[in-house]
């Protein structure tokens, strides 16, 4: 079912994002690089890229599922207020990259608890 969304609505899962997922996940096993990691655990390039590449459009369509949900029914108004408190509150959470671009760390973690 993902697949067919995911397709309808245009998701993609460029290369560009998978290799990043390749590089972190090497990183988070302490290898230096993908194709270390890859050779230490005997994976195939091809099977990790095309694992990763569903696992992101996975994720991806089920973002897009959460944001464009429309809650009905009892309770709705008030999940619909939860849910618009708790993006504001990660939206908040994200630096500004440009706002703080410039700025000493500790400047901006100063800001940040304010």
């Amino acid at each position: 079912m993902f697949k067919r969304i995911a397709r309808e609505v245009k998701i993609t899962a460029t290369d560009a994002e998978v290799t990043a997922l390749m590089s972190a996940q090497a990183m988070r096993s302490g290898h230096r690089t993908a194709q270390e990691w890859m050779k230490a655990a005997k994976l195939k390039e091809k099977d990790v890229r095309d694992g990763l590449r569903q696992d992101l459009l996975t994720s991806k369509t089920i973002d897009f599922l959460l944001a464009n949900a429309e809650l009905t029914g009892d309770g709705a108004a008030e999940a619909g207020a939860e849910a618009a408190a708790e993006a504001g509150a990660r939206a908040a959470a994200k630096p500004n990259k440009k706002k703080d671009a410039g700025k000493p760390e500790e400047k901006k973690d100063e800001e940040a608890q304010a």
